[in-house]
Formats: structure tokens, sequence, C-alpha cells
């Protein structure tokens, strides 16, 4: 049986990122069960919300940048590059200042909860 704590961060992670990609796509849009595999996959492989979240705008920022107006996001796999590419940089950060995400599990949670309240 699934615990409600277990449950709830688990929603908002994927409520979290769906928002997210909604508002930097400028609409509403449903995820496809493809997307919604994507976004467990990055929960199962332990990826922060914090980088997912940097790697969606990420693959935004760089979209504007190419000026290309013709054509919108419409998946999370355009975004799957900037998010591993955010994930390996916080790894990498955090193996250089000799820390983890893992030290800190009270740090997650809260930024789950305080992205939901905004």
């Amino acid at each position: 049986m699934t615990d409600a704590p277990e449950l709830f961060e688990r929603d908002s992670y994927f409520t979290t990122i769906e928002r997210q990609f909604a508002l930097r796509r400028g609409g509403p849009l449903m995820l496809s069960p493809r997307d919604w595999q994507r976004v467990e996959r990055w929960q199962k492989k332990g990826i922060p919300l914090d980088a997912v979240l940097r790697g969606i705008n990420a693959a935004f920022d760089h979209h504007d940048l190419l000026g290309d107006t013709t054509r919108r996001i419409n998946s999370l796999s355009y975004c799957e590059p900037h998010v591993d590419a955010a994930w390996q940089e916080q790894r990498e950060l955090a193996a250089a200042q000799g820390t983890s995400d893992r030290d800190d599990p009270a740090r997650e949670h809260l930024l789950m909860v305080a992205s939901t309240c905004r």
C-alpha cells in the first residue's frame, strides 16, 4: 500500500512539471501518454524536480533564441536533453561541493511544496 505522503509527492512532481510545461508553452496542453511515461522515468531515475524545471525552462529558452515562431514545443521529448543536462550539472556541482541531493531530503520536499503554491 502506498502511503499518503508518497502519493502526494508523486502527484505533486507530475502536476508541477505539467503546469510548468503548459506555462512555458503559452497555453493549456494535455500531456501525451508518452510524456507521462517520460515524467515517470525521470522520477524513477531520481531526477529532482528543480532539475526537471530548469531543463524545461532551458529548452524553451533555447527554442526562443532560435527565433522559430512557426513551431511550438508540443512534447516533453524536446525538453529531455535539457533536463538530462540540468541533472548532470546538478550532480557535478554536488560532487564538487562534496554533497548530494540525497543529503537533505527535506530540501526536495520543500521545493515540491513551494512550487505548488505559486
